[in-house]
């Protein structure tokens, strides 16, 4: 599916809807995991990061391996 299309198709609309049911379900059960591995301020991070990740995308650097040594 082309899902950067300027207009999105019905079924592509309907299998967008299908996902978000069970979004909710899995951040609970990996939530659960997370905690239960003492692992969720490591995931934070992760979260906390992705928003540089973007913006490092965004400005020319996706094809570069920042943490490359």
């Amino acid at each position: 599916s082309d899902w950067g299309a300027g207009h999105l198709t019905e079924a592509q609309k309907k299998y967008a809807a299908g996902d978000v049911l069970y979004l909710h379900q899995l951040e609970d059960k990996l939530s659960e995991k997370l905690i239960r591995l003492n692992r969720m301020a490591l995931a934070q991070s992760c979260f906390d990061f992705l928003i540089h990740r973007v913006n490092l995308d965004l400005a020319g650097f996706e094809d570069v391996d920042i943490f490359h040594h």
